[in-house]
């Protein structure tokens, strides 16, 4: 597996995304607000650079791809 999708970007969801980043997975999440694309968005970044500054590096280089869908 080397890209994982995740709908739904809540605190859970973010934490998927970082995880899955982390372990070099390329990542498209979605959600229906671009507040929470956002909001998922800054915590993963804020994730990875605390994850970096204790000398970790993920392995590979993590991507992540958001983008928001519209209900019905």
């Amino acid at each position: 597996m080397r890209s994982v999708g995740v709908l739904g970007v809540g605190t859970m969801g973010a934490g998927i995304v970082q995880l899955a980043a982390q372990t070099g997975h390329s990542v498209v999440a979605c959600d229906t607000s671009v507040e929470a694309l956002e909001r998922a968005e800054r915590y993963v970044r804020e994730g990875l650079r605390r994850f970096a500054d204790r000398g970790r590096s993920p392995r590979g280089r993590p991507r992540s791809s958001t983008s928001a869908s519209t209900g019905p």
